[in-house]
């Protein structure tokens, strides 16, 4: 039954990745926390998330802006072991309500489409960085301010998606290291990775139909609004445990 949900929400979140370019973390992680410990789900996505952008820079990797993805990675390296200890140490309620407010406030942002009208100063890459890297190895949320980064810095649409898959690929190799030496790489998070290629894939295919198929504005609103929903979820359960 786990296996099924799992793959079940892989192929939701995949589907929402393939069809706007990022959200699979955003999506999954609300509802695999329901069948998987968050210490596994993490691993899980950025094993996944790495092969699909490994799959797609195939292409478009000299379309990545190397200034901002080379400052982002220093200081999201800096960051990585700070999100793996509050991956490990902390109480599973303040793990859930964190969480949760991330979803919340990602949600919201993609929403309400919040951009700082003037250009964004080249300091400003380095903490966005930071929180890249702590968000990334403690639940794999690369994406939500990554996108608020590179949405600033005002990158046309190709050189903004390959530098989104540029960095969570080389993010998440420094972030499975992490992982690798903390010995969280565990056999259940290798059979679940196997298990989500496959989910994976057809999460893809969905996504191409859905682009095509569906009107991309109501669907995306669809989506962040069922956000809003599991992230207060999260924080309302994170209370209770408390």
């Amino acid at each position: 039954m786990t296996l099924f949900a799992t793959a079940l929400f892989l192929v939701l979140a995949f589907t929402v990745q393939s069809a706007f370019g990022f959200g699979a973390a955003l999506i999954s992680i609300p509802l695999l926390t329901l069948v998987l410990p968050i210490t596994q789900i993490t691993p899980l996505l950025a094993m996944l998330s790495m092969l699909l952008s490994a799959a797609i820079l195939k292409n478009h990797w000299r379309s990545i802006n190397r200034d901002i993805t080379w400052r982002l990675l220093i200081t999201a390296s800096i960051g990585v072991p700070f999100g793996i200890s509050f991956l490990v140490f902390v109480n599973e309620g303040v793990v859930k309500i964190t969480l949760g407010a991330v979803v919340v406030l990602s949600s919201l942002n993609a929403l309400l489409a919040l951009t700082p009208s003037t250009p964004m100063p080249a300091n400003a890459v380095w903490p966005f960085g930071f929180v890249i890297g702590v968000l990334g190895a403690a639940y794999n949320l690369i994406g939500a301010p990554l996108v608020l980064c590179l949405q600033w810095a005002r990158l046309q649409a190709e050189e903004f998606r390959a530098t989104m898959h540029g960095v969570s690929l080389l993010l998440n190799v420094v972030i499975l290291i992490g992982f690798a030496t903390g010995g969280l790489l565990s056999k259940a998070t290798l059979i679940n990775f196997s298990t989500g290629l496959i989910p994976m894939i057809i999460g893809g295919l969905l996504g191409n139909l859905v682009i095509k198929k569906v009107n991309a504005e109501q669907f995306r609103l669809m989506v962040y609004l069922i956000l809003l929903v599991m992230g207060f979820s999260l924080i309302f359960s994170g209370i209770g445990v408390l």
